[in-house]
Formats: C-alpha cells, structure tokens, sequence
C-alpha cells in the first residue's frame, strides 16, 4: 500500500498537476485468458489528469439537471460493486450518455428495487427540514467523499440518516 501511495505521489509531481484526479489501476497480467483469475499476475498502473470540476464550473454556480436514468445500479450480487473496478463503470457510461443525449447534465440512477441508488459520478444527499438523508449503502459505492461529507455534517450538528429514498 505504501508503494501505491508514493507512486501516486510521484505520478502528480512528474505531471505537475495542482487538482487532478488519480487512477490507480490494477489489473491481471496473463493468466486470465481461460476466465480464471487464480493463475494470473496482478500488475498495476497509475495515471493522472488534470481536472478541476466534475460537472463544470457552472454546475457550482447555477446547479444541473439531472434526470432518473432507464439503467439501472448494479445490484451488489452482480459483481464487485463494492470497488471501483472497471468494468462497472459501463453501467455509468450508458446512464450518463443516456441522459446527456436527453440534455441534461447527469443521471440519477435506482437500485434494483427502485429506491434512489446514486448518480454516475456522484453520492445523492437529499436535505428536506434540516435533516439529511441518503441511501444507504447497501445499493451505493462506500467512497471517501459520501463518508467525509457525513462526517462533516455531523461534526457541524446536522443530522445524517441512511434509508431508501424513493
């Protein structure tokens, strides 16, 4: 982990980069041709661009649109939707095409019972009386922002509750 952790280091010094986002990517390295991974290698390359806003500097300013995408999350027993392999972000790329192609800025999609999952990029925190509500994480990806965002709010005395949003 250390030596992950220093390469990503030494990755955005090499570049240059002030705000970037970072991916780390592991993979297998031979093995795997036969559909199992046990004979595999795993080799890992980190790369590193520079990007400032998700959704634009105007989404900061005015907000976005976003509509309820016709995919649906991946249900959790579908693959390793618990990290952000790969291969999932197929389920992303189509919702926000998808949505983007009916004009607006993002999707929003729903778990497979049809509860609010998450967006395409995006944790969902939805603030109604003071207190905030968001989907448990039984359907979402359990990622450093959704947990520092609840931690903060908290820590300023808001009430955090995780519960299906319909």
């Amino acid at each position: 982990a250390k030596d992950i952790y220093q390469g990503c280091i030494d990755v955005v010094k090499a570049n240059g980069f002030k705000d970037c986002y970072i991916r780390p990517l592991m993979y297998l390295n031979g093995g795997g041709w036969n559909l199992n991974v046990d004979f595999g290698r795993a080799d890992l390359g980190i790369a590193a661009w520079e990007w400032n806003n998700y959704l634009g500097k105007e989404a900061v300013e005015k907000g976005i649109r976003a509509n309820v995408s016709s995919y649906t999350r991946h249900h959790v027993n579908v693959t390793m939707t618990k990290s952000k392999v790969a291969g999932n972000y197929a389920n992303s790329f189509l919702a926000k095409t998808e949505s983007m192609r009916l004009g607006f800025e993002e999707a929003i999609m729903l778990d497979a019972q049809g509860y609010v999952a998450e967006c395409t990029g995006e944790n969902i925190f939805v603030v109604n009386k003071g207190v905030i509500y968001t989907p448990s994480t039984a359907p979402v990806l359990e990622g450093i922002t959704r947990a520092s965002l609840a931690q903060i709010a908290n820590d300023l005395g808001y009430t955090v509750k995780e519960q299906p949003i319909s």
